[in-house]
């Protein structure tokens, strides 16, 4: 699929684009077990939902971006994934269109034609298309997905949203935004909270608190509302649900080996712009994380084949942030760092794509085969890297897991 063409979502082009949203999150956005369940159980196989260009959306449509907020371990598959999206993104719109009477911004809003994805994963790229659909067929409407995110990949806050980098534009702002819980009765009635509050990282906090306190650690979150035209003066990543779905294709393709796979999709991100190769090949021996309104820790991959004798350790914060190469008993040295993407390709038939929630459950799982995958480097999009507010930003991230450094660098691109 082209990134320039429209895409209808059927419920098989949904689980092609749940395997490859869930390889192309560097090890976050949820599980792909769960999102493979809820396609089967809440898309209905009459279901259909349009994915637009965003060169192609509306000038004076209306949108805004939206997501689940969750630790990953704490999600399954009995969890209300749906709800608190459709709940979310219906109370932006209604602020907005109400709104509309006394501010200026929103003079013109009478209806969200559209919907923004904050990232590339397996649940926040599928689940607000189940809700989409949902919407659309009880209420009559025709709301689209752009064919665009925020990051290129999976991301574990706020401020790493490009639109974080676009704040000077008064059209692009933290306020309005929404959160929301799941349905609570039969009426349809839900709880929601909004804070008007200075910057990205204090608004998360605020989420965070709510969701994790009051809304049973799982909700629905909504920010920068805003139209066609602000989205095209001030570009977000496009064409990324393309490219999930893409990468899901190449996945699926049985003609390919596990390692052809794998060299299909890097020559796909090679080709578009995004220095992509296979960084490691090893068996995945351990996670360990704790749970702090994120999952936080560690993955240890030992390398076989041609990166035997090697570790891959990768620093985690619900998603892959920044990975260690070094040889076993010697010093570590920084090898990747996200907005880069470290993402895991499996390298048999034996354990299928994977978050790192899904990680866990496989290694607490008695007589669990070995997990051997190829784990593949993705540049980030040179309109997130080339953003300074972006990488200072990314650089909180690095340090929250140990590392001080403070200039984007890229030794695994630098490597002979």
């Amino acid at each position: 699929m082209d990134k320039d063409q429209e895409l209808l979502i059927t419920k098989k082009v949904l689980h092609t684009i749940a395997k490859g949203a869930c390889i192309m999150a560097s090890g976050g956005g949820g599980s792909y077990q769960v999102v493979r369940y809820r396609i089967d159980k809440d898309y209905k196989d009459d279901y259909e939902v349009t994915c637009v260009p965003a060169r192609k959306v509306n000038d004076k449509g209306w949108f805004a971006g939206a997501s689940c907020m969750f630790p990953p371990t704490a999600l399954t598959k009995k969890t209300d994934a749906v709800s608190p999206f459709c709940n979310v993104y219906e109370a932006i719109e209604k602020w907005c269109v109400n709104n509309g009477r006394i501010n200026p911004r929103f003079k013109n809003c009478k209806k969200f034609d559209y919907y923004h994805p904050l990232e590339v994963g397996a649940v926040n790229t599928v689940i607000p298309i189940i809700g989409l659909a949902q919407m659309n067929k009880n209420e009559n409407r025709d709301i689209k997905v752009i064919d665009a995110d925020t990051a290129g990949r999976s991301i574990p806050t706020l401020p790493l949203i490009i639109f974080a980098a676009y704040t000077k534009n008064p059209a692009i702002s933290w306020f309005p935004n929404y959160v929301a819980s799941k349905t609570v009765d039969k009426d349809g009635g839900y709880y929601t909270g909004q804070f008007d509050l200075p910057d990205g990282t204090k608004l998360e906090e605020a989420f965070i608190t709510l969701i994790m306190n009051e809304f049973d650690k799982y909700g629905g979150f909504t920010v920068f509302p805003m139209t066609g035209k602000t989205l095209k003066k001030d570009p977000s990543v496009f064409g990324t649900l393309s490219d999930a779905y893409n990468v899901g294709s190449i996945y699926e393709n049985k003609k390919y080996s596990y390692r052809k796979k794998a060299d299909k999709i890097v020559k796909y991100f090679n080709d578009r712009d995004r220095r992509s190769k296979i960084i490691f090949t090893g068996i995945i021996t351990s996670i360990d994380t704790q749970q702090y309104g994120t999952d936080v820790g560690s993955v240890m991959i030992e390398g076989i084949d041609k990166d035997e004798g090697y570790i891959l350790e990768l620093g985690v914060s619900n998603e892959n942030i920044l990975a260690y190469k070094y040889k076993k008993g010697k010093k570590k040295k920084i090898y990747i760092l996200g907005p880069d993407s470290m993402c895991y390709v499996p390298l048999n038939g034996k354990i299928d794509v994977m978050d790192n929630s899904d990680l866990a459950n496989f290694l607490n799982c008695p007589n669990a085969p070995k997990i051997k995958v190829n784990v593949i480097g993705i540049s980030a999009p040179k309109i997130v890297s080339s953003k300074p507010k972006l990488i200072e930003n990314w650089s909180k991230e690095w340090s929250e897991l140990g590392y001080k450094g403070k200039k984007y660098k890229q030794p695994w691109l630098d490597e002979s």
